[in-house]
């Protein structure tokens, strides 16, 4: 008789499949990979929400070498020293706004400038939306609220391998990389887009209530992760869930729930400790200024 072992370290219970047929209920499965008990699954669950918090957090402190957006910048010959003193001087008051996003406020540079920079400085191929042919199909297979918090829109499938192209506002991590391709069960290709036209994109494709992302809950810390996720998941458990499978990116976190005929996703959003809002009306009122000197 087939026995199933519990995946959590430190466990040795076995299932069997006669078990399981009294029980009528297939074990809790955490990413592929089964569990003996409710209980193992949600220890586990823990261990995993530790670890993908410490990683993407050390991700932020340990960046890979890249050439510097400004430095590219200046090379292209987009804008001038003094430009980009004064905006990294606004992006050092306003703690997480990004230099591209605030050069293009100012006035500096224009976003498909930003847009060539950055597939410059991450080896990235870059995609005009404005003439691509979305297809629809494609769109599907990202939950509306993923797209909306990780500026993101499938544009198509490659034929040959069956890879999922998305295109990009932000350039991702290799890390979030490979999380998005074990949420979607695929190989994806990452390209960079137009922020605006990202969002464009998202806003045509997906129903208004599949990218509202105002009502998604929100966490601050580690601590206020594990409980809206454990939450989740039980509510997941009581409902048959076939797999059950978690990622942490940057600015979100994504919960995926495989139920017998449909899957079910829910976002949580990371709300940072600051905020950039007064980044934002420093950047228009110096955008103002800029364009009564000249």
């Amino acid at each position: 008789m087939l026995k199933l072992h519990c995946h959590r370290k430190g466990c040795e219970r076995t299932r069997s499949e006669f078990r399981l047929f009294l029980n009528r209920r297939c074990p809790p499965s955490l990413g592929g990979r089964s569990y003996c008990s409710d209980s193992c699954l949600l220890a586990q669950l823990d261990q995993e929400i530790t670890g993908k918090w410490d990683l993407v957090h050390g991700q932020k402190a340990l960046k890979i070498p890249r050439p510097k957006i400004g430095t590219i910048l200046l090379q292209s010959q987009y804008l001038t020293r003094e430009q980009l003193d004064a905006a990294i001087a606004l992006q050092l008051s306003s703690h997480e706004a990004r230099l591209g996003e605030l050069l293009v406020w100012l006035g500096y540079v224009e976003e498909r400038q930003i847009t060539l920079a950055l597939a410059k400085q991450w080896g990235m191929p870059m995609i005009d939306l404005q003439h691509c042919e979305i297809q629809r199909n494609a769109v599907r297979a990202l939950p509306g609220k993923v797209a909306m918090c990780g500026r993101l829109i499938p544009v198509g499938y490659d034929g040959s391998r069956g890879t999922l192209r998305i295109a990009a506002g932000n350039p991702i991590e290799p890390g979030a990389r490979a999380a998005l391709c074990r949420m979607l069960k695929r190989e994806i290709e990452i390209y960079v887009a137009d922020q605006s036209a990202v969002r464009a994109a998202t806003e045509r494709f997906y129903p208004a209530s599949e990218i509202d992302i105002g009502k998604c809950s929100t966490f601050g810390t580690r601590g206020e992760l594990a409980a809206l996720v454990r939450q989740a998941v039980r509510s997941a458990m009581r409902a048959r869930a076939e797999d059950i499978r978690f990622e942490l990116m940057e600015d979100y976190a994504w919960l995926r729930v495989d139920l017998q005929d449909m899957a079910k996703h829910e976002v949580f959003r990371y709300t940072l400790p600051w905020s950039t809002q007064p980044a934002v009306e420093h950047a228009k009122a110096a955008r103002l200024m800029y364009a009564a000197a000249q």
